[in-house]
């Protein structure tokens, strides 16, 4: 399966900057974890050759974005972060019905939200660097 994710831009690998009130730091510690779990999943995805690989790295990083307590964080944050977590399930599921157009359009929608959960971190005043 030809199916890479050559261009996700690693939008969770952003450097954040300690620093500020409690909402910050909530989104801080999540938003850190968040980098290493797309990193792992982009790595797992490329070097994959068949749907059910590739299914494997999506439900991988699922159950590790899941695991990450979100709960203290705003929530806008919380929702824009359930919305990934939705769209990487819909995402696991097309892999595993090889349901190739729809895959293409979930790992094109992949760092769009990424990049709404940066500008939710940033509107609460968190200094989102990217890559």
């Amino acid at each position: 399966m030809e199916n890479k994710l050559a261009i996700i831009p690693f939008i969770f690998a952003a450097i954040l900057l300690a620093g500020g009130c409690g909402k910050q730091n909530t989104i801080i510690k999540a938003h850190n974890q968040l980098g290493p779990i797309e990193s792992t999943m982009v790595d797992s995805y490329n070097s994959s050759t068949t749907a059910d690989e590739q299914a494997t790295a999506v439900k991988t990083a699922l159950d590790a974005l899941n695991r990450v307590d979100i709960s203290k964080c705003p929530a806008d944050y919380q929702q824009a972060w359930g919305e990934l977590a939705d769209l990487w399930t819909e995402w696991h599921a097309a892999l595993l019905a090889e349901d190739i157009p729809t895959v293409d359009s979930l790992a094109k929608q992949s760092p769009v939200r990424a990049k709404t959960l940066n500008s939710i971190a940033r509107s609460h005043g968190v200094q989102v660097i990217d890559p």
